[in-house]
């Protein structure tokens, strides 16, 4: 955390990214930013690595329905969302 605000206050623009599959970590570290002052997060979900999709990150947490049905629910009641 003390990089995440040190990048915070060093006046580049940055966005943090994270790559998780972790409904819980997601919220947390979404809050964490927007306390810093960070105003956007980019969650990638595109990430198509071996090493990363088979631990059901990245590209590979896009077919699991049943995380996806679960988790909206807990991401919509606190985070807003933009989609590119």
């Amino acid at each position: 955390m003390v990089a995440l605000k040190n990048q915070s206050e060093s006046g580049i623009e940055v966005v943090p990214q994270v790559l998780s599959k972790s409904a819980g970590e997601i919220i947390w570290l979404a809050q964490v930013c927007e306390q810093l002052g960070f105003k956007e997060l980019n969650w990638n979900l595109g990430c198509p690595y071996p090493q990363v999709a088979n631990k059901k990150r990245g590209s590979g947490i896009l077919l699991i329905l049943k995380w996806w049905m679960k988790s909206l629910q807990r991401f919509y009641a606190v985070l807003t969302f933009r989609f590119r």
